[in-house]
């Protein structure tokens, strides 16, 4: 039984060092053809994202500071703000969610949905408006 088992061992060891080339990581210095197209790409990339960067530096110089949004809604903070100045004591915005900043002519545009409850407990129906943000202050 011993030399079955040494004999087995013997066999597994030649298999290992027959098959060595096989499994053995090779180091390669060439780059290949893939690689160098990946590069490529990705330097291709990195000019795209630096003109975006160029780009939003001079929107916000033009239209001020993209502004920052709220955690769950994704309101702006300005529009939260101007919300907060133009409703009516004991009326609050509720079911709010705004659609991504973009922008346009006028300055940081976002569209979005509430509905307004009034003190007495009864709500306005479903509003969608478009609001445009230049400055940190919303211009309707």
């Amino acid at each position: 039984m011993k030399i079955l088992k040494y004999i087995l061992i013997m066999v597994v060891l030649l298999t290992l060092y027959i098959t060595e080339p096989m499994w053995r990581v090779h180091k390669t210095t060439e780059v290949s053809q893939i690689d160098a197209q990946m590069k490529k790409q990705q330097d291709a990339r990195n000019n795209l994202t630096a003109k975006e960067a160029e780009e939003l530096r001079k929107l916000e110089e033009k239209f001020g500071k993209k502004p920052d949004l709220a955690y769950k809604s994704r309101v702006p903070k300005p529009l939260q703000e101007y919300w907060d100045r133009t409703l009516k004591k004991g009326e609050f915005i509720y079911d709010d969610i705004c659609y991504g900043l973009t922008i346009s002519n006028k300055g940081w545009t976002t569209t979005c949905q509430y509905q307004i409850k009034n003190k007495n407990g009864s709500s306005s129906g479903l509003k969608l408006n478009t609001f445009v943000i230049k400055d940190g202050v919303v211009v309707k």
